[in-house]
């Protein structure tokens, strides 16, 4: 079985302006962890040991700015249905219910797989912003079986038995940009730990043979853009209430209800919504918030359904 599949949700966020929880599984402790986390105030995250000091500085103050935003999102559409509530600390549940560890984009991630008893593998290098390879490396395990697939992150081996493991990698160019487009890009790329609905077990099958890409909302992958200045990268949503959906109602938030932004910052989060709300395939921004594809299934499931 070839696990450079996992590639297949390597999803990252182009951005126009400049350029957790639990949930995922339990590991086998083999030393003490050493990386570290963002602590304090903000939304809680992993650091893996070979993320830069940089990287762990750009961490620790989007994190905390996701969590100290004071924003009303009651006055922003599907915001309550997305997030769960109104205010930021929504926003902190829903990042820590999908996001668990920061890994650099200099970490080999293949190099990390170990199948218990196996090898390892390896990988090309990638430069990112930030992407979210959580719902691949479930896939890469369900495709493994019965081999045990885990993936080991400061001398743990962690069990990848979720698409809510919630690995993402950041890097130079994460590390840049604006706090508040940090806190964006990091709320969007959470969206694709979410499996909503499970997948098919003719998708695995399909991601068996590398015939196709799977084409249900597991990871709510992006596909590629047909005109504009994205046109011909993977940096469009063909399906309702996936990461850019979700980008969009939040940075929409910040520009319009934050009472401790500064002015540059609600610029920038309203270059960003409109951004993202021109990311659709298909369908309209609006019409998706009028409700016309239905209200946001924000929910995850481990379930490989057989097909009708």
């Amino acid at each position: 079985m070839k696990l450079v599949l996992i590639l297949f949700l390597l999803s990252s966020f182009p951005l126009l302006t400049s350029c957790g929880g639990s949930s995922g599984g339990d590991g086998d402790q083999l030393q003490e962890n050493t990386g570290g986390s963002t602590g304090g105030d903000g939304a809680e995250i992993i650091f893996d040991s070979e993320l830069s000091e940089a990287e762990r500085q750009a961490l620790k103050e989007s994190t905390s700015a996701i969590a100290n935003y004071d924003i009303d999102g009651s006055q922003v559409s599907r915001f309550s249905q997305i997030f769960g509530g109104n205010r930021s600390s929504s926003v902190v549940k829903f990042f820590e219910e999908r996001v668990n560890y920061g890994l650099s984009e200099n970490t080999d991630l293949i190099a990390r797989l170990v199948i218990q008893p196996g090898p390892a593998f390896s990988q090309t290098d990638l430069a990112i912003i930030a992407n979210n390879p959580s719902s691949g490396l479930w896939f890469a395990s369900k495709l493994s079986e019965p081999d045990d697939l885990k993936i080991k992150i400061n001398n743990q081996l962690i069990d990848i038995n979720s698409s809510r493991i919630g690995v993402m990698r950041f890097g130079t160019n994460f590390t840049v940009i604006e706090t508040v487009q940090q806190a964006i890009v990091l709320v969007h790329e959470a969206r694709h730990s979410d499996c909503t609905g499970g997948i098919l077990a003719s998708d695995l099958e399909r991601l068996r043979n590398q015939t196709d890409m799977i084409e249900n909302t597991c990871g709510h992958a992006h596909d590629l853009c047909s005109d504009g200045p994205y046109a011909g990268q993977f940096a469009c949503d063909s399906h309702p209430w996936g990461a850019y959906a979700v980008s969009a109602v939040y940075s929409l938030a910040i520009a319009d209800t934050c009472t401790n932004c500064s002015e540059t910052d609600k610029a920038i989060a309203m270059t960003m919504h409109f951004d993202s709300a021109s990311r659709f395939l298909i369908f309209n921004y609006e019409d998706m918030l009028n409700g016309e594809f239905g209200s946001p299934d924000m929910s995850s499931s481990n379930e490989v359904r057989q097909d009708l």
